[in-house]
């Protein structure tokens, strides 16, 4: 598929998380498959505000290339003084879908749903002055379902392409997602459509892969950037491995915690070592494995990378 200039061969995109989706995580995404990431969605004011913490998470390095940024925000005249801090990255999305009653209630995120024209005009703002593919990320709709007259506005605006999260923003993950509208908005727009929820397994990006032309994974990749390179060999061979009672194979507890401790060593390169939030990270890499809940627990109480090793018997 292709986002303006940028060419991805299998459409394998890792989602902007919060507190997740720094330089280190998604650099050990890019290692094992995902062929594009995006930071974790950063406000347009504290951009324009020069906030510390936002300017720490904007990094990137040239390693990780094509990398995306995504913003949120409703004030057109924000979003057209910040451009030019926009321009380092390969695309710039627009968040039109979190769901977050912070996000929702100060009239971003999800909020812009409801205001299918200002989600046009805040685009347009931003490929006017922009050579760089822009893009939007939305929900199925707030509370009731209008993401076809959505998706509509957003291709007016001329934007590359749209991420469509198959729930409303009301359901957040109550309910599993609707993959029939994503099917409905592929038929209805030309630009491409990138679907997003419930992909877990390599069975679930396949589904995804076949009613639209990329999928964008999120919680799935969650302690889990092996994801990517189990699709990405499904893709390729057109087969994954299967047990006994015809259930995918997921990675090993050993190969998961091979790769959390390459994410540690990646933290340390480029200088990130917030230790809460690596141990923090690591909780995930070592759930849904025989003895996991003691694991956790003796996990959580770590004070230093070391510990970490010795807990979970890395050399």
């Amino acid at each position: 598929m292709k986002i303006g200039n940028i060419k991805l061969k299998h459409g394998l995109i890792l989602a902007p998380m919060a507190e997740v989706t720094d330089l280190p995580y998604r650099m050990i995404c890019k290692k094992y498959g995902a062929e594009l990431c995006f930071t974790e969605m950063l406000n347009s004011k504290a951009i324009f505000m020069n906030n510390d913490k936002t300017l720490e998470l904007m990094k990137i390095t040239e390693e990780e290339r094509p990398v995306g940024i995504q913003i949120c925000g409703n004030d057109t005249k924000i979003f057209e003084k910040i451009t030019d801090k926009l321009k380092k990255y390969d695309v710039v999305d627009l968040n039109c879908g979190c769901p977050v009653p912070k996000i929702v209630n100060n009239k971003q995120g999800a909020w812009l749903l409801d205001y299918p024209e200002k989600i046009k005009e805040i685009l347009e703002v931003l490929i006017g002055n922009l050579k760089i593919p822009v893009t939007a990320k939305i929900r199925l709709g707030k509370k009731k379902i209008n993401v076809l007259a959505v998706a509509k506005k957003i291709e007016d605006a001329g934007a590359s392409a749209i991420t469509i999260h198959a729930r409303t923003a009301e359901v957040r993950y109550k309910v599993k997602a609707d993959l029939s509208w994503i099917k409905k908005v592929k038929k209805e727009i030309s630009i491409p459509v990138i679907g997003n929820g419930d992909v877990f397994t390599v069975e679930s990006a396949k589904k995804m892969l076949e009613i639209c032309d990329g999928v964008m994974v999120a919680r799935g990749a969650l302690g889990d950037p092996l994801i990517f390179k189990r699709i990405t060999a499904f893709l390729e061979k057109k087969t994954s491995e299967k047990n006994e009672n015809n259930e995918e194979i997921e990675n090993s507890f050993e190969e998961k915690i091979n790769a959390f401790f390459e994410y540690v060593e990646l933290c340390e390169k480029y200088e990130m070592n917030d230790f809460k939030k690596i141990r923090r990270i690591g909780l995930y890499f070592i759930q849904g494995f025989e003895g996991a809940r003691k694991l956790r627990d003796s996990f959580s109480k770590c004070k230093n990378v070391e510990e970490m090793g010795k807990i979970l018997n890395f050399e």
